[in-house]
């Protein structure tokens, strides 16, 4: 990981809530964010290579862009041996070097408003049964 990002920016953030969204992201650098994926197959290392992310990991980067105010996210996707290949003495024809592929998404500013707005039935529904288990159960106790 140093060897590709500045080792000084680089922070291993903790877990973050905004509002009613929460999320740990892998790593957080001074200007952006990176979400590491490890495909343990040629085929899907090469999907990100020729195809890139689906919409989840898009909604993903969205979500982290929003929750840590970052303007723009990594996928980086680094082709790795399964402990099988390895104990077998297998390896892929890809060197080394070559293996980590790096996929940028800017930030939507239009994703935020959706978010909150599609969002919010599914907070009400969600804070209607919460009560409703604190009228049942009683109150947390910590």
């Amino acid at each position: 990981m140093h060897e590709r990002f500045d080792k000084s920016a680089i922070h291993k953030p903790a877990f973050i809530a905004r509002d009613s969204f929460g999320g740990s992201a892998d790593c957080i650098c001074d200007d952006y964010g990176v979400d590491f994926k490890c495909p343990t197959t040629l085929d899907k290392w090469l999907d990100y290579l020729h195809i890139g992310i689906d919409d989840a990991q898009y909604h993903q980067c969205q979500m982290y862009m929003m929750l840590y105010q970052k303007e723009q996210w990594k996928i980086c996707a680094y082709l790795t041996e399964t402990f099988k290949m390895t104990e077998n003495g297998i390896i892929y024809p890809v060197p080394q070097d070559k293996r980590m592929i790096q996929i940028i998404v800017d930030k939507d500013h239009e994703w935020e408003a959706k978010t909150y707005t599609n969002a919010a039935p599914i907070i009400e529904a969600r804070d209607f049964y919460f009560n409703k288990l604190i009228e049942f159960f009683g109150p947390i106790k910590q």
